[in-house]
């Protein structure tokens, strides 16, 4: 991210998972830098809990937010551009290229150190509201 030319501004690890939790720490975050531009969630199932902390600190339309894997309420969200973002897994393809490299090994095939990942393409929309 530095690398990129985006600042990180603060990390906080959730042991309860909880609403709650989410919102806190958004709200920490949120208070503690007054620039932030984007709140980005591990998991997707909180997204609710930033979403309010967002709005309970009036920052809506400031700050971004961006999870990680999906539900299904993000598409509307995308739609509407409270969420401008979603990463996705590909169990599938981990798996397979997994097996493959590790058959590559086992038959004596040579097999890169570092695997870079492929990226298959999706559409993006982009606002400037």
């Amino acid at each position: 991210m530095n690398d990129a030319g985006f600042k990180s501004v603060g990390l906080r690890q959730q042991r309860t998972f909880s609403y709650q939790e989410t919102y806190d720490f958004a709200i920490e975050l949120i208070n503690e830098n007054p620039k932030l531009h984007a709140l980005w969630l591990q998991g997707s199932d909180r997204y609710q809990a930033a979403l309010d902390a967002i709005k309970d600190s009036d920052k809506q339309g400031e700050i971004l937010l961006l999870c990680f894997d999906a539900e299904p309420e993000f598409i509307d969200m995308l739609k509407a551009g409270s969420l401008v973002a979603s990463g996705m897994q590909q169990p599938f393809m981990i798996g397979e290229i997994a097996t493959e490299t590790l058959h590559n090994h086992l038959v004596g095939k040579p097999v890169e150190k570092t695997f870079h990942c492929r990226f298959w393409p999706c559409h993006l929309r982009m606002s400037t509201r």
